[in-house]
């Protein structure tokens, strides 16, 4: 690949953060600068992928919403979109998370339909885009029908199931897979993905939570359905996944520069009532993707360069020459009319 793992997750994140919304609203023209030229470069040896939680892009029929979003996410040059968990989610003992999943061959209700589903893959197939699915092997939720097979999970001294130690995920259960039974369930829910809806392969959380010869087994076994088609993204930084068959990983530990810029990246997130509950404006500035968020107490401009080459943007003009507070690194600065960002760079600004 052109670029390095690092770059194309945090473009991801950046972009996760700031769009994955309900559908956004359109802006008239004198919101938007002058776009610049398109990119004309392939991205044909990349994948370039778009990480979207349905959850938040819609709350309803989000298939069909993110569906009707293909060629604006294909116009950021993407080539693979990630749906994440789609499954029919955890009640009990649950905290709401997606990856508590209580059937592996059901979608979402609130997601929308298995035919919308399918209809989502095969749109996204039609404008070069490969389809995966966020697939949750380590655990599943309390209320999953298979808790009812008590060898398919650890068990402790009492003979209790007992949740993934040393992870905190009070919400599930871990398994077992020394059990061969609960191993062929998985594997057919696994091909049952790529038979029935034709998704493209998967990004597998929590990767290295499982056995690295059941990730063998699996993908030798996608990849006779699939062939070269298949695309297997691991969550985890052992590069012994890549000998199991997984095409690229990414991990969160290993690289001390790479948790410090994703932790800076959270704290201004997770601090910002703008950024997680705020109202979004879209701007057009070319290949530089350029959002607002407004809340009641602050305005949020956030510039991200998504390309691998340095790119300059116009400032939306009721910013520029204006003073802004980059939260980046905390220095203050009057905003110039065009700025230059250097390949993946981003920048979030406070304007109000």
């Amino acid at each position: 690949m052109a670029t390095n793992i690092k770059d194309i997750f945090f473009k991801t994140l950046l972009l996760f953060i700031m769009v994955s919304t309900p559908a956004l609203p359109g802006c008239s023209s004198n919101d938007h600068p002058d776009p610049l030229p398109p990119r004309v470069d392939e991205t044909a040896n990349e994948w370039v992928i778009y990480e979207v939680y349905p959850g938040l892009f819609e709350h309803r029929n989000a298939f069909n919403a993110i569906a009707d979003r293909l060629d604006d996410i294909a116009d950021l040059g993407v080539n693979v979109i990630w749906l994440m968990p789609i499954y029919e989610q955890g009640v009990e003992n649950a905290f709401g998370s997606p990856y508590s999943v209580k059937d592996y061959k059901k979608v979402n209700a609130d997601y929308g339909t298995l035919e919308e589903l399918k209809s989502l893959v095969a749109k996204a197939r039609s404008k070069n885009m490969k389809v995966i699915l966020d697939w949750v092997a380590n655990h599943t939720s309390w209320d999953n029908a298979w808790i009812q097979n008590k060898e398919w999970y650890p068990r402790d001294a009492s003979g209790n199931i007992v949740s993934p130690p040393g992870m905190n995920w009070a919400d599930v259960a871990d398994l077992d897979y020394a059990n061969r039974e609960m191993r062929n369930a998985m594997l057919d829910a696994m091909e049952y993905w790529v038979t029935e809806v034709g998704v493209d392969g998967y990004r597998c959380d929590y990767a290295e939570g499982v056995p690295g010869d059941f990730w063998e087994e699996a993908i030798s076994a996608l990849k006779a359905i699939k062939k070269e088609e298949l695309v297997m993204l691991a969550e985890g930084g052992d590069v012994s996944l890549l000998s199991h068959g997984f095409d690229i990983l990414y991990g969160w530990n290993n690289n001390p520069s790479y948790t410090s810029a994703y932790k800076k990246i959270m704290d201004v997130y997770t601090s910002s009532n703008a950024l997680r509950k705020g109202t979004l404006r879209t701007f057009n500035t070319g290949d530089v993707a350029t959002f607002l968020r407004v809340s009641q107490d602050e305005a949020l401009l956030i510039m991200v360069n998504p390309t691998n080459d340095a790119k300059e943007a116009k400032v939306p003009i009721e910013f520029a020459r204006e003073d802004a507070f980059n939260l980046i690194n905390n220095t203050s600065s009057t905003l110039p009319p065009v700025i230059t960002l250097e390949p993946y760079q981003y920048t979030i600004l406070k304007v109000k």
